[in-house]
């Protein structure tokens, strides 16, 4: 087996490798190592190369990241631009909220001028159409009634006229304000009882009469309670149906409402 034969370095040659001699790499470098050619005259290049490669895996991690990046915005649907960055924040600014007004306006919606009767606005509600109805119901179910019971009221007439249901009503409003201790008081002789506004408007027969037979609804279509579909409300809900159009028709509710909790079912 062989030796290897050592080469005995001159101080001239030692002052060379550490001073930075131009000599060549062959002079100074054994024939049986592998060690690097270093450039001459870079007595750091093992830690610069150590630098340069943490360096290039620093910049490959960077550019994983990047690239993931630009993957999570590819698939979010917002494009494929790699360069674009992702900041957040923890700050609001108010001022980019877009707050859009609302495009109604609030408030009674009807053509009546300043001023008007207050009976007028009334029959915003409480229309000539639904008094008309009224009256065709009341007339049908004095026939029912009447019929049902094979009796003849003689002191009834049928309701020829709107205007008489009109009456009616003033009577009952005026009644729900001053109220007597009976019905007929309203029509007495004594000053301190009769109501001279309810005896111009309407006599206490035809009052009573009117007030036996007033109906809201059909007679004709209501249904019986062990009827499939009867409903406890069926007098009302035509009446009731009507009035709500109206109140829609001719009010459009504000922003901000206040319900109370009577409105609210539990």
């Amino acid at each position: 087996m062989s030796k290897r034969k050592r080469t005995i370095l001159s101080q001239t040659e030692i002052d060379a490798i550490l001073f930075g001699s131009t000599s060549s790499e062959d002079e100074i470098s054994s024939e049986d190592d592998d060690w690097p050619k270093l450039d001459s005259g870079n007595d750091s290049s093992v830690i610069t190369d150590k630098a340069e490669i943490d360096t290039e895996t620093e910049e490959d991690a960077d550019d994983i990241d990047q690239s993931h990046q630009s993957i999570e915005i590819e698939e979010d649907g917002k494009g494929a631009d790699k360069d674009r960055k992702i900041s957040w924040t923890t700050a609001i600014d108010n001022s980019k909220i877009e707050v859009k007004s609302p495009n109604f306006c609030s408030g009674p919606v009807h053509n009546l001028p300043t001023g008007s009767d207050p009976s007028e606005y009334f029959k915003l509600f409480f229309t000539n159409s639904m008094c008309e109805t009224v009256r065709v119901n009341t007339n049908k179910y004095a026939e029912y009634i009447q019929e049902k019971k094979n009796i003849t009221h003689s002191k009834w007439k049928p309701v020829e006229f709107v205007e008489e249901i009109w009456n009616f009503l003033s009577v009952m409003l005026i009644m729900s304000i001053a109220r007597l201790p009976k019905m007929s008081d309203y029509w007495a002789s004594n000053p301190m009882l009769g109501n001279d506004m309810i005896k111009r408007t309407m006599t206490r027969d035809r009052f009573m009469e009117i007030l036996r037979y007033f109906h809201l609804s059909n007679r004709e279509e209501e249904k019986n309670p062990q009827d499939e579909g009867y409903n406890i409300m069926q007098k009302l809900d035509p009446f009731m149906k009507d009035l709500k159009l109206n109140f829609l028709k001719h009010f459009s509710p504000y922003r901000e409402l206040s319900i109370d909790e009577a409105l609210i079912l539990i």
